[in-house]
């Protein structure tokens, strides 16, 4: 304890450490947990849909995205898992910062099933 010399009163100074779950928060930079797609997700999937079946050299009656992956970076790389009606693609999209936020497919693996794992690619 800490005295102080204003009216008697004792100042008690406590130290507690900061404690976080690591395993909740993703680092800084880092690809967060998969998720179940949201609405937002699926509407840049659509955006890409094109490039994705250019990159691919097939095209897509279905193009539903499943689950989704999100990296802060300067903008977000977002890793879509999508379903294809005949299999499963894993797209790579990059979304800039405001205000022009533009959308661009940067990679697209074919091959996926849906249980592959949605990773950094």
């Amino acid at each position: 304890p800490v005295e102080s010399n204003c009216h008697s009163q004792q100042l008690v100074l406590r130290w507690q450490p900061f404690h976080h779950k690591t395993a909740d928060m993703a680092m800084c930079g880092g690809i967060h947990a998969a998720h179940p797609a949201t609405a937002e997700e699926q509407t840049i999937a659509d955006k890409v849909k094109g490039d994705a079946e250019a990159k691919l050299g097939k095209s897509f009656n279905k193009f539903v995205a499943t689950q989704a992956a999100t990296q802060v970076v300067a903008g977000t790389n977002f890793f879509i898992k999508v379903d294809t009606g005949d299999g499963f693609v894993h797209i790579r999209v990059f979304r800039g910062l405001p205000p022009q936020q533009h959308i661009e497919l940067h990679s697209v693996q074919g091959g996926q099933t849906a249980d592959s794992p949605l990773n950094y690619f």
